[in-house]
């Protein structure tokens, strides 16, 4: 009966802990994702903010020397930029380069509403551009704010659910649309377009179990290889707003290593339990 108990105890309290390693890791991936999601939102009011404060300045000298300035204002993108309604550039936080606006899919669009664009490769590395229409006081379009993000930010909004809840280092990385990778937690100090594709970025594919549930707008918790062929407990979220996909993956060992700890502490007593019963004498059966 002892042998049973415990035994049952013991699978008991491994469900429980794989239950909770399982809970931990999807809640990780949940708060990256959300994590992204208030950050980017964030650039949009910024963005927002810049088109409102031009508003009939799209063309002014002064307007243009007042947005050279405001690059240390708007530390999270790397360039702001002003477009008119015909795509000329009237006024930039960096003079050097332009983002394409005039012939870029979004240009139309963009000059009536935000728009949103992922990651690309562009001739110049990497660009991340969002942009929000400048509108004029009598309600008609004078052009668009064109802002490209900093990618590397990423890096400190992954990191800090990359610490893993049994102090094995948790890898937490973002992924588009078609499950290409865009940034990894373990890149934090990599700010170099370059430096990030020959890491991956846009480059590797995730085909794991969880990157195909997270794209398809799932969340949960998998135990399975991931895009590095590592043994991981990987929990997955939609970043709606983007389409992309946040996965927490915590190498599935160290997760786990619980469950083992606490069926050999549940074995130990089994074995001195079994001796002593055995050892005491059977009663005489009464005559």
């Amino acid at each position: 009966m002892r042998l049973g108990l415990s035994i049952g105890l013991t699978y008991l309290s491994s469900q429980l802990i794989g239950e909770a390693a399982s809970r931990t890791t999807a809640t990780d991936a949940a708060n990256a994702a959300l994590s992204v999601t208030t950050w980017y939102g964030e650039r949009l009011r910024e963005l927002a903010q810049v088109a409102r404060i031009v508003s009939d300045n799209v063309d002014s000298p002064a307007m243009a020397a007042s947005i050279q300035g405001l690059g240390p204002v708007y530390p999270n993108f790397t360039v702001i930029e002003l477009v008119d309604t015909k795509g000329v550039v009237t006024a930039t936080t960096n003079g050097t380069g332009d983002l394409g606006a005039a012939t870029a899919p979004w240009f139309a669009a963009s000059l009536l509403k935000p728009t949103h664009q992922s990651i690309q490769k562009t001739a110049s590395g990497l660009d991340w551009i969002v942009t929000s229409p400048i509108t004029g006081s009598n309600g008609t379009s004078q052009g668009v704010v064109v802002g490209s993000l900093r990618i590397s930010v990423l890096g400190a909004l992954l990191k800090q659910f990359a610490d893993g809840t049994s102090g094995a280092l948790t890898e937490a990385y973002i992924i588009d649309s078609g499950r290409l990778l865009l940034y990894n937690s373990e890149w934090i100090d990599i700010t170099d377009p370059a430096a990030m594709q020959t890491q991956g970025t846009l480059r590797i594919r995730d085909e794991s179990p969880a990157a195909v549930a997270a794209a398809a707008g799932q969340s949960g918790t998998v135990r399975e290889l991931d895009y590095q062929n590592d043994d991981v407990l990987a929990g997955y979220a939609p970043v709606p707003i983007l389409g992309w996909s946040g996965v927490s993956a915590p190498p599935a060992g160290p997760a786990l290593a619980a469950v083992g700890d606490e069926a050999r502490s549940a074995a130990f007593p089994l074995v001195p339990g079994i001796n002593v019963v055995a050892g005491f004498p059977h009663p005489s059966p009464p005559h």
